[in-house]
């Protein structure tokens, strides 16, 4: 039988030589070892999220006692090092243990010049209790924040622009908690009779504050939960269910929303819940890739939906080989994006992401939405949604857009002209949304 910490280092060893999602390799190793205990399971699993969420907290420890800094070791011994330290400083695991297991590790996967190293950098940060000198927040936020939380200084500065200073330590520490699972049911009806149902199985479920469809449960997988299968419950966090129904929710004039364009589709969650929403309308779910058009139409068969989804392989930047005459009601644009506000459920984005992607990724978004524009019906309504919240992503997209665009108004949703959400305000992830309406008529 596989050792967790095992796992966990080939795991964390992956996903930052390889750049993959933690969330996929971790769930392929587990298949793979379906023999593992529980608790072992759970403990890979505490290991690799835990250790992702904080990794540069912990490279900052390890640099106060190692002789090389982090930054300059082999990948293998880095991860070693971050593991141990998370045992440490984290786990409820007697020091003798966390040290030994590490260095144990580190002589079974080939390090075997590195053990004593690490032997030496573990046993030191056990032996120091008390914490390194460091600055407190009110001196040097941005380092008390990457010491403490492993929040980088380029997302430490977006979010400076975006949020008052004082909230900064809450919304650092809301992201490194783990997220509930969030499910989407076809319709309130359905939502409630699942509640029901899991109520009855002593499922500890309750609905969403966000969504009228979201049902939020403490974690488990929703392929093992049989109601998930009987009542089509798929899972989504219920900021995107929310954003998508900021994006469908009455304006100050009405709109009939036949017809939808979801012209960022993958993996098609937003592009489900309007064809729930809506009975009467069709919707064309539109990505890219052919390998994740796929997973759509696999996912609309499933739940009952090919026949008003239709799925396309094609890139909304140029002409659309089927597009509609006159336009659609309503085309959504749920762009690529930094994805700062899914850091709970993807922390390996603190490391993968980098400064230079913000302005590389806002280019991307205004590029799409100039596509996706002419394919608006004349008083139709465009959405733009993003899972982030750096400025240039968010309100420089919109300000942008409305510039370049002057046959397109900002179509508030009630009182909301944006739909905004964050982990330590709501409870969920992180979204940015704004509507807009086409009071010009479409260009030749």
């Amino acid at each position: 039988m596989k050792d967790p910490r095992r796992i966990a280092f080939e795991v964390l060893l992956r996903v930052e030589q390889g750049r993959a999602f933690a969330n996929a390799v971790l769930d392929a190793k587990l298949e793979a070892h379906a023999d593992l205990d529980p608790r072992d399971r759970a403990l890979a699993t505490e290991l690799v999220y835990g250790t992702l969420r904080r990794a540069l907290a912990l490279d900052w420890v390890v640099d106060q006692h190692a002789s090389r800094p982090v930054a300059s070791l082999d990948p293998p011994v880095r991860q070693l090092l971050r593991l141990g330290a998370y045992q440490l400083l984290h786990l409820r695991v007697p020091d003798h243990a966390a040290v030994d297991a590490t260095v144990r590790l580190a002589r079974e996967v080939g390090a075997h010049k590195a053990s004593g190293f690490v032997n030496a950098v573990l046993r030191s940060i056990a032996g120091r209790r008390e914490p390194p000198l460091l600055p407190p927040f009110e001196v040097d936020p941005a380092l008390y924040l990457r010491a403490t939380e492993g929040l980088p200084e380029w997302i430490f500065e977006a979010w400076r622009r975006r949020l008052p200073l004082e909230e900064l330590p809450r919304a650092a520490r809301a992201v490194n908690e783990p997220a509930p699972l969030c499910l989407r049911a076809p319709s309130p009806a359905l939502r409630d009779e699942a509640l029901r149902r899991l109520a009855a199985e002593g499922v500890d479920a309750e609905p969403s504050r966000l969504s009228p469809v979201g049902l939020l449960l403490p974690g488990g997988h929703p392929d093992r939960l049989a109601v998930a299968a009987e009542l089509c419950l798929e899972a989504q966090d219920e900021a995107a269910q929310a954003a998508a129904f900021f994006a469908l929710a009455e304006g100050p004039r009405p709109l009939e929303i036949r017809s939808v364009l979801d012209a960022c589709a993958a993996p098609g969650g937003k592009a489900f819940l309007v064809a729930e929403a809506l009975p009467e309308a069709t919707v064309d779910a539109v990505d890219l890739h052919r390998s994740r058009t796929r997973r759509i139409a696999e996912g609309a068969a499933r739940l009952g939906l090919s026949e008003r989804i239709r799925v396309h392989a094609a890139d909304v930047t140029r002409p659309l080989p089927f597009a509609r005459d006159g336009g659609w009601d309503l085309v959504l644009v749920d762009a690529p994006c930094t994805g700062l506000g899914t850091l709970r459920r993807r922390p390996e984005i603190k490391l993968h992401r980098q400064r230079e992607d913000v302005g590389r990724l806002a280019a991307t978004q205004r590029r799409i939405l100039s596509g996706a524009a002419p394919h608006v019906a004349p008083g139709g309504r465009l959405a733009y949604l993003v899972c982030t919240w750096t400025h240039e992503e968010t309100e420089a997209v919109v300000e942008w857009f409305l510039a370049e665009h002057p046959d397109f108004k900002v179509e508030p949703a009630g009182d909301r002209a944006r739909f905004e959400t964050w982990p330590h305000r709501e409870g969920a992830d992180g979204f940015f949304a704004v509507r807009f309406r086409r009071v010009g008529a479409v260009p030749p």
